[in-house]
């Protein structure tokens, strides 16, 4: 089965079976949402691990610096500022990247809904939890070294 379909199918069945509880009415447990960090830690590790003998294996490339020769934005990524001379300028093409990664923190909202289960003192633990997330999100970014 080629990767691609069996990741879309994947997604599917696991939004279909989200939807299927909502629909159901059954809450989501601490319990349930402690399982799925603790399989996305074991992915993460797995990926880092993975990383890391192909670095060893095959080598590492350098990371080449951000200037704007360096960047290649297709027209997809560029939005409405197609056709316009803002992605020339190397500040805001770093923001259009960066607001891009943005979408990996989608994690912070998750705490908000969380946190009458997170435990005392929640503030320190949420903090770490957002700190937790930052650092996940931030090694699956280009530039981090750990990223395949």
């Amino acid at each position: 089965m080629p990767p691609q379909l069996f990741a879309t199918g994947f997604a599917i069945l696991i939004t279909l079976y989200f939807w299927h509880t909502n629909r159901v009415g059954i809450p989501f447990s601490s319990g349930k949402a402690l399982r799925i960090m603790q399989i996305t830690t074991v992915m993460v590790v797995i990926l880092l691990g993975w990383s890391l003998y192909t670095i060893y294996n095959r080598g590492a490339q350098a990371i080449p610096p951000p200037t704007l020769s360096n960047f290649k934005f297709n027209d997809e990524a560029l939005g409405w500022l197609r056709g316009t001379t803002a992605p020339r300028i190397a500040v805001v093409a770093i923001l259009i990247g960066l607001g891009h990664s943005l979408l990996a923190m989608s994690g912070e909202e998750s705490l908000a809904q969380v946190y009458r289960e997170i435990a005392a003192p929640k503030l320190p633990n949420l903090k770490r939890a957002a700190l937790v997330i930052f650092l996940f999100s931030s090694c699956s970014r280009p530039w981090c070294p750990f990223s395949p």
